[in-house]
Parts: structure tokens; C-alpha cells; sequence
């Protein structure tokens, strides 16, 4: 029997999250919407032992790579965790703080969908990003990888040498990092087949969501 604090968030979620587009990944906490090479991801994660939940809302870029060799991984790629806990004490006094947090997780999610509005939006604002983590001692790591796949969606080819430049000649990146970087930095000599496989990769992890691939990836203006 379904425990009543889940049925609550399970109600909750659907009411806020549905009009957006959102749907719930089976039985779980988890709910994605489907923004074609990204998911908007909202995850009412459970509070250890504890009947409640924290709310955790954030964008997975579908050309990331599954890391563990399952196929429904999900990385935090821009986002995390929002709010404190929420904890059941009765029903009536959950019921109104699950429905105020997934109103909160609806707005963060608008927020990203808003953010990540287009191809070149997104790598603009990843671009900052990482230009930002370089000047706090932390660039050059997977966020530069992803800003340098948006450059090459958005066709910004000099954009996307430069940033992944970071990574395969920084100090010391981690192996999986490192090897990303230089075969993006490799696949730059020809921009559109590079962009054919990343559309292939995309289309494999949308599958992996039970989502319909996409025939063409946004196209570069300009």
C-alpha cells in the first residue's frame, strides 16, 4: 500500500507540474519535461528516514554521457537542491506544504525553461558559466565540456575551440573529462558531422526516456 505522504507529493506534483509538460517517471519522485536536447528535471527526494521530501529541480543535457552504464542516469548538469525539507506530520499539513513546494518547483522549473530558451541562450549562459568557475580556480572540468557542445549547436565553432581548449590543456583533469574534451576538440575539423553525432548521442538517451528522437538538432543562426 502506497504510503500517504507519497500519494500527497505524487497529487501535488501533478497538479503544479502536468500544465508544464511535466510528466512522473513511473512510481518515482521524479518528473521531467521534455525540452528536446535537455530535460527539465524536478525530484522530490525523499528526506532520509523521515517521511518528507527535499526538492531538488535542475536541466540534464541529453548529449551527457551515461556514467554508470545504465541507461536512466541523470545528471545535475545546472540546478540542485532548492528547499529545506518538508516533513509529514499529518496529512492535512503536508498536503499544503507538498502543494507549496511543487508550485516552487514549477517556478524554478519555468525559471530553467526561460534560462535555456534556445540553442544560443544556452550556450551564452554556459559560456558565463564557465568563464566564471575559470576565475575561481575551477574551470576546465565537465561544465566546459557542455559549453563547448552548445557552442557547436549554436555553430560557434572558433567559441566551442577555444573553451574545450581549457580542458584539454588545463591542469590535470580528470581522464573521462580530458578524453570528452579532445575527441570534441578532433570532431571541430568537420562542424556538421560533429553535429550529426551529437544528435545521434542525444536521440540514444532520449530513447533511454521513452521519448521520440528528434530529427534535426536546432539550427546555428547566423
Amino acid at each position: 500500500m502506497v504510503e500517504a505522504h507519497n500519494s500527497i507529493i505524487a497529487r501535488a506534483a501533478k497538479a503544479a507540474l502536468a500544465p508544464l509538460g511535466f510528466r512522473r517517471k513511473g512510481q518515482s519522485r521524479i518528473w521531467l519535461a521534455d525540452h528536446g536536447h535537455w530535460l527539465g528535471v524536478v525530484e522530490f527526494q525523499p528526506s532520509g528516514s523521515s517521511k518528507g521530501s527535499y526538492l531538488n529541480v535542475y536541466a540534464h543535457w541529453l548529449w551527457t554521457p551515461a556514467s554508470t552504464g545504465s541507461t536512466f542516469t541523470l545528471s545535475y548538469d545546472v540546478g540542485g537542491r532548492i528547499d529545506s525539507s518538508i516533513v509529514f506530520q499529518s496529512e492535512q499539513q503536508f498536503a499544503v506544504e507538498a502543494a507549496s513546494l511543487a508550485e516552487r518547483a514549477a517556478q524554478e522549473a519555468v525559471r530553467l525553461r526561460t534560462k535555456f530558451h534556445s540553442i544560443e541562450s544556452m550556450a551564452d549562459v554556459l559560456l558565463a558559466q564557465e568563464r566564471a568557475f575559470a576565475e575561481e580556480g575551477r574551470g576546465g572540468r565537465w561544465q566546459a565540456c557542455h559549453a563547448g557542445v552548445a557552442c557547436v549547436l549554436a555553430g560557434r565553432i572558433d567559441e566551442a575551440r577555444t573553451i574545450l581548449a581549457t580542458v584539454s590543456h588545463g591542469s590535470g583533469p580528470q581522464p573521462l573529462i580530458h578524453a570528452r574534451a579532445k575527441a570534441l576538440m578532433a570532431g571541430l575539423a568537420d562542424p556538421d558531422r560533429l553535429r550529426r553525432e551529437l544528435l545521434s548521442a542525444i536521440n540514444r538517451r532520449r530513447a533511454a526516456f521513452k521519448y521520440p528522437p528528434l530529427d534535426e538538432l536546432p539550427v546555428p543562426v547566423g
